[in-house]
């Protein structure tokens, strides 16, 4: 019998930042919010995957770990770029190493420190020589692994995104390959998403801080749901769920056609669909159970769905053919409601077109403003 392994991730908190709609009080209370909630879970320890500051400065860096301290169980943590923006000094000061590795449960977690500025100023996602040395020693003859860096490597047609554009993705992966890595875990875009790239599962996870950049003046940004990641593991099997901050009872659409919705909302991923849907959803209730999971496309009925796992939270899914519906833009709304009588909504929109003309990795976010 496998030993399960529960912890939870927080990313991208960005303590003190004071731009434009984002106040530090607000991002405090998200902090001690996360804390009190893991207080009535069974995690073993909370995973950081980077970003904890905005410029890197000491001040920042131990007003962090004053809000580290505040959770029942232990925090490790792992630089993003703005955690060492003006240079690594502050944070060796006062965190210390920016790898590291640590095991538990039979499980080993092994923390990297990828962020590199270029010359021309521009923060980049590479693999140093030293740090490849140092993961290679660590993969060795480790079983069930997972690995952790703050930015997400994913490849559209061919091309890396963001920060690990033109750099060194692909000797990375095929380290985490070879070694059979379960997953890796990220941060970096303030959003969820699952996927697999090059043969490694990534799963990436939304801020705390409950902000989306855009660098788009006067807000340069725009506010989603705060939260952080529940994850399970059980010997190589992962499974995670997005916990949303302030709320009792919870669901959400997380697959479309295997297709990641994105989030945390209000933002999402259009998915493009055409004969039949295949909606995969989670659900959460802190005081009590969940009795059901319904589903419901544009006018039709209300269609109850399929439970396939339950834990700490279930997952539900329900396979239809649209072939009969008319319209092209599909409002797929779910609703759970528990032993209690508490109910929870969420929703997204998929695009119905022809099989043929269905584009892979097309992303557009929307705003879902009502779920009327």
């Amino acid at each position: 019998m496998f030993v399960a392994l529960y912890f939870a991730q927080i990313t991208d908190i960005h303590v003190l930042s004071n731009i434009a709609r984002v106040f530090p009080e607000d991002i405090e209370q998200n902090v001690l919010a996360c804390a009190q909630d893991i207080e009535n879970l069974p995690v073993d320890f909370v995973l950081c995957t980077g970003d904890v500051a905005l410029q890197g400065t000491e001040k920042e860096l131990k007003k962090y770990l004053e809000l580290a301290e505040k959770f029942p169980v232990p925090v490790y943590t792992l630089p993003g770029s703005h955690d060492v923006w003006n240079g690594p000094e502050p944070w060796e000061k006062l965190l210390g190493e920016r790898n590291f590795a640590f095991e538990t449960k039979g499980y080993k977690i092994v923390c990297l420190d990828v962020n590199k500025k270029t010359s021309e100023g521009r923060w980049v996602a590479e693999l140093s020589p030293e740090t490849e040395k140092w993961l290679v020693k660590e993969l060795e003859g480790s079983e069930k692994t997972l690995v952790a860096v703050h930015p997400p490597p994913k490849e559209v047609n061919g091309v890396f995104l963001d920060q690990w554009r033109d750099t060194n993705p692909h000797k990375f992966l095929s380290i985490l390959r070879k070694h059979n890595v379960i997953a890796l875990i990220t941060g970096h875009w303030h959003r969820n998403g699952e996927w697999t790239t090059q043969g490694v599962k990534v799963v990436n996870t939304g801020p705390l801080c409950g902000w989306q950049w855009t660098g788009i003046p006067p807000f340069h940004g725009y506010p989603v749901r705060p939260g952080y990641r529940i994850i399970k593991l059980e010997n190589r099997t992962i499974k995670s769920f997005w916990r949303d901050l302030y709320c009792t009872t919870q669901v959400y659409i997380t697959h479309i056609n295997r297709k990641h919705t994105l989030g945390p909302r209000p933002q999402v991923k259009v998915i493009e669909v055409s004969n039949t849907v295949e909606v995969a959803a989670k659900a959460y209730s802190e005081n009590s159970s969940i009795k059901e999971v319904l589903l419901k496309i544009n006018d039709s009925e209300w269609i109850k769905m399929k439970k396939t796992w339950s834990d700490l939270w279930s997952e539900w899914t329900l396979k239809i053919s649209i072939e009969n519906i008319k319209d092209q833009v599909l409002k797929i709304i779910v609703k759970t409601e528990t032993t209690s009588g508490e109910k929870a909504y969420d929703a997204t929109i998929a695009v119905k077109i022809p099989a043929s003309k269905i584009i892979k990795e097309k992303e557009i976010l929307y705003e879902l403003h009502s779920l009327s």
